[in-house]
């Protein structure tokens, strides 16, 4: 099959599975199982697969993957490839919901009355040429022209997604002033994470940190650290986030937020060697020096760092 096809349709899977409303662990290895066999998927291509097993896929976006999957197919192969691909997953678990098998009889039903012909095949032109315009004059960005958010900044594009569901407003703060934000949240998460379990204190120390640095209330700290701690545990990329925080902050931001990293740590069973060293690697990505690092330190009570 056709990769650009076969990346459409995966889409659609991954949409037809959100259809009952949730996406399970067995559903979303049997995706991964099925779309590693797209040949020569490529790892900055699947980020535009994954993103979306985020968050459930709406009627109207699910409309959308669909149009642009069936566009696609040229041919009767491409055809007979696409009803194949489907199959496929549809047997990979050999559990359907009634839900989920009426949307991918939807998908056959729009794949099998295809037209392949030359005639088709302009018509295809002139309309994905228009779908591209309305796209452009659109105010609501698609998901994938939020990739890289999603890459690098995981936790602002979860919060952008479900803002709305949330009935919760950040437009007191500016736009790049929300990213950083998120992006601290999610650092202090995967410090806080380091031993494998964030406990309450460690997420009190987060709203806290989230409130002095950017005046949230108690409400939008909570949204903010909640998911930022449930990406943690799901594996955050330290490197980008650091990276990405560097990029937005300057010098004096990033010596205090080191400060408030080891406030983080030291918020629950005072401040563990694997802490510090977390918080170490930390300052090095953040490309602050090693007086950088001991200064803040030094901010945490000896006996509460066990002498270090």
């Amino acid at each position: 099959m056709e990769k650009t096809l076969a990346i459409k349709l995966a889409k659609v899977l991954i949409a037809a599975a959100w259809s009952d409303g949730e996406l399970s662990n067995d559903e979303m290895n049997a995706f991964k199982d099925l779309l590693f066999n797209i040949p020569d998927l490529s790892g900055e291509e699947w980020p535009e697969i994954e993103v979306y097993m985020e968050s459930p896929v709406k009627e109207e976006e699910a409309q959308q993957l669909i149009e642009d999957a069936v566009a696609s197919i040229k041919s009767n192969q491409d055809k007979a490839d696409a009803r194949e691909f489907l199959d496929r997953l549809v047997s990979s678990d050999g559990i359907v919901t009634q839900d989920e098998q009426s949307f991918l009889d939807e998908v056959l039903q729009a794949i099998d009355s295809k037209k392949t012909g030359i005639m088709e095949t302009m018509t295809s032109i002139i309309k994905s040429s228009l779908s591209k315009r309305r796209q452009k004059l659109g105010t609501t960005p698609s998901r994938e022209e939020r990739i890289e958010d999603f890459i690098k900044n995981t936790v602002y594009f979860k919060l952008k997604t479900e803002i709305s569901s949330k009935e919760i407003s950040f437009d007191d703060i500016g736009d790049n002033e929300l990213r950083k934000l998120c992006l601290a949240a999610g650092i202090m998460a995967v410090l806080a994470w380091v031993d494998k379990d964030i406990s309450p204190k460690e997420k009190n120390a987060i709203n806290n940190a989230l409130s002095e640095n950017w005046g949230l209330d108690a409400n939008r700290t909570s949204v903010v650290t909640e998911l930022a701690c449930s990406k943690a545990l799901k594996g955050l990329d330290r490197f980008r986030l650091c990276r990405s925080f560097f990029k937005c902050t300057d010098y004096n931001e990033r010596t205090s937020f080191l400060k408030t990293l080891f406030s983080v740590a030291n918020s629950s069973e005072n401040t563990s060697n694997d802490e510090i060293e977390e918080i170490r690697t930390i300052s090095k990505l953040l490309r602050l020096g090693h007086k950088d690092f001991i200064d803040a330190k030094l901010t945490v009570p000896r006996d509460d760092r066990g002498g270090l």
